[in-house]
């Protein structure tokens, strides 16, 4: 039998005795009046400073678990890490495209960087593009 047919039966039970009139009769309307006043004693309060000692214990496993306090020398590092190489790709590709204009345009590499730049190419290129389509028409 479940609970909820239990509660059925001792229900239908103690009606029945009401409507007899039976001696259980008073009995059971005592026990029912006494069994509704019940009521659950007040929530017992938190200690004093049990949120912060729970919010700091948190914050605490939280920062050992991602490794927070390494974090910022970690920053640094891979900051200062893009940066060197960053300078040493310009540096590196600044080298090979003077090598690259004045191997093939003869000329020395200060006056071949002076002389041709990327945006210069490109607009070239683009005009040379748009004449082409024009002449296509």
């Amino acid at each position: 039998m479940s609970t909820d047919d239990d509660v059925r039966e001792i229900r239908a039970l103690l009606a029945g005795n009401r409507r007899t009139g039976g001696a259980d009769g008073d009995a059971a309307s005592a026990l029912e009046r006494a069994w509704h006043a019940l009521e659950l004693p007040p929530a017992a309060a938190a200690p004093a400073g049990f949120a912060r000692r729970v919010a700091a214990r948190a914050g605490s496993e939280r920062a050992a678990a991602l490794g927070l306090p390494l974090s910022p020398r970690l920053a640094r590092l891979a900051a200062a890490s893009a940066v060197v190489a960053g300078i040493a790709g310009g540096i590196v590709l600044g080298l090979v495209s003077t090598a690259t204009a004045s191997a093939s345009e003869g000329v020395e590499s200060d006056v071949a960087w002076a002389a041709s730049s990327f945006a210069e190419e490109l607009f070239d290129g683009l005009a040379a593009a748009a004449e082409g389509e024009e002449a296509a028409r």
